[in-house]
């Protein structure tokens, strides 16, 4: 079975904790009876929150705290929204499921928390840096690498000690001492839609010599409204890309008008190359073996196969297929000894950490924790035979995002600690594992921002990169203190 985070089973209790910049609101039932945000906030907890953020601070979708409306403003509009959804988007409608009083509870609850968004910028980020931050096992501080980033979804080191970081919407930036520089001409055009965007990216581990960088990103299909994600590569030459070449394509029956569910985190282990992708909303594929979709796959550089993956000789089964039965995977990590480990978006509810093994299957959409936005159960199975259960399940979802191990000597006390972030509880969170079991959880960061990806760097220490208030992000070490 699998096993509840501990210090997060805060979730199960009447106690809602919502995080918004610079405050942290706590929020319980007798608050609610006292018309404190009224009874539009559990309307919006039970069908919003899972994709625009506890706090609508934002996660897999927009906020809905800063004034930004791309669909109209008014009452009157913002309700239309939420009754009719917006299919290019992805977002359903709930007219079918609320009535008019709970939508009109929804927008009210929108412009409370909007008010209360104004002018705590500033404050976040103050708390992000000024005063040092105690641990269950040791004490840190946070210190600034680089500021004024957009959406940063990925980032790696480079030989001379400069980052390398994907912006979502469509950047790459080189970072050198603190000093961001103007995006990379010449870089692949993403379709910049609800999830889509520019992904991972990774440095080829000979980048030293061969300059390659991997990219992945959601692409416009040749139908109008069309999308599917990409892999490729490419070398930057006097700050141009250039040099591209395709990693992994998908087939133009996959190119469709769902805007979630992409993937797509990359990973560079013993010169082989994996990378995940979502179901994109084609909740069967997961199961799949002759679908690309819903899989984490294990390649060569160069895209082709790599020798040994679990279902090469099955006849019908991709040959690049490393595990399956996956919803959106949005981190991956292997440890010293070999153990891979994945994060992954549930439905609402039903994040998963997994124990990934060759050629097994995850479940996806015949066993999940989560549940469908109107909701009814996506599933009436946690478990069956023949089908690995997650490590931990996360519900309500956090939104689960990068990985990364601790394998440094600069934090002896959370050594071969794994660690994880989140978008929707806006949490760095460190997990111990004893025997290939998560034994323990510790929230290390809280409302700091939407942690997209995390990484050791090789000064040995934790860099995380954060996004806030739906752009403007930032990336940041965490510094142990004696």
């Amino acid at each position: 079975m699998p096993s509840l985070p501990l210090p997060l089973s805060r979730f199960h209790s009447l106690r809602k904790a919502v995080r918004l910049p610079g405050a942290l609101l706590v929020l319980t039932s007798g608050l609610f009876a006292q018309g404190r945000f009224g009874p539009g906030f559990e309307v919006y907890r039970q069908y919003c929150g899972t994709c625009h953020g506890s706090g609508m601070q934002g996660a897999r979708a927009p906020a809905l705290n800063d004034g930004n409306w791309k669909y109209g403003g008014s009452d009157v509009e913002i309700a239309r929204v939420i009754s009719e959804g917006v299919v290019e988007a992805g977002m359903p409608g709930f007219g079918s499921v609320l009535s008019g009083e709970e939508i009109g509870g929804i927008v009210r609850l929108m412009r409370q928390f909007e008010t209360m968004r104004q002018g705590r910028a500033d404050e976040s980020k103050a708390n992000t840096h000024e005063n040092p931050r105690a641990s269950e096992r040791m004490r840190f501080r946070l210190e600034s690498v680089a500021d004024e980033l957009e959406i940063p979804w990925s980032f790696d080191f480079l030989p001379d000690g400069g980052l390398i970081v994907s912006e979502r919407p469509g950047a790459l930036r080189f970072i050198h001492d603190g000093v961001v520089s103007p995006p990379v001409a010449g870089t692949p055009e993403p379709w910049v839609r609800q999830d889509g965007g520019y992904f991972a990216l990774a440095l080829d581990p000979d980048y030293a010599t061969n300059g390659w960088i991997y990219l992945s990103f959601s692409e416009a299909g040749a139908e109008l409204g069309t999308s599917m994600t990409k892999l490729v590569r490419g070398r930057v030459r006097d700050h141009r890309w250039v040099d591209e070449e395709i990693v992994w394509a998908a087939p133009p029956a996959l190119y469709t008008e769902s805007n979630i569910h992409y993937g797509c985190r990359l990973l560079f282990h013993d010169g082989l190359l994996y990378f995940s992708l979502g179901d994109h909303d084609d909740r069967p594929a997961a199961q799949d073996l002759g679908s690309q979709l819903g899989k984490i796959h294990r390649v060569n550089p160069d895209g082709t196969a790599a020798a040994g993956n679990p279902f090469a000789n099955r006849p019908g089964a991709l040959a690049t297929i490393w595990s399956y039965g996956h919803r959106n995977p949005q981190g991956l990590v292997i440890t010293a000894d070999g153990t891979m480990w994945s994060s992954e978006h549930g439905p609402m509810g039903g994040d998963e950490i997994n124990r990934i093994e060759p050629g097994a299957n995850y479940g996806w959409p015949l066993t999940t924790h989560g549940l469908e936005h109107t909701g009814e159960k996506v599933s009436e199975h946690t478990s069956l035979p023949g089908m690995e259960d997650p490590a931990t399940v996360y519900v309500p979802s956090i939104a689960t995002t990068g990985m990364a191990v601790a394998e440094s000597a600069r934090y002896p006390a959370w050594a071969d600690n794994l660690f994880l972030g989140s978008m929707v509880s806006q949490e760095l969170i460190r997990l111990e594992v004893v025997d290939d079991q998560i034994v323990h959880q510790e929230s290390l960061l809280k409302g700091v921002g939407r942690v997209r990806d995390l990484r050791f760097g090789p000064d040995g220490l934790l860099y995380v990169s954060i996004e806030r208030f739906g752009r403007t992000g930032e990336i940041v070490r965490l510094l142990p203190l004696e």
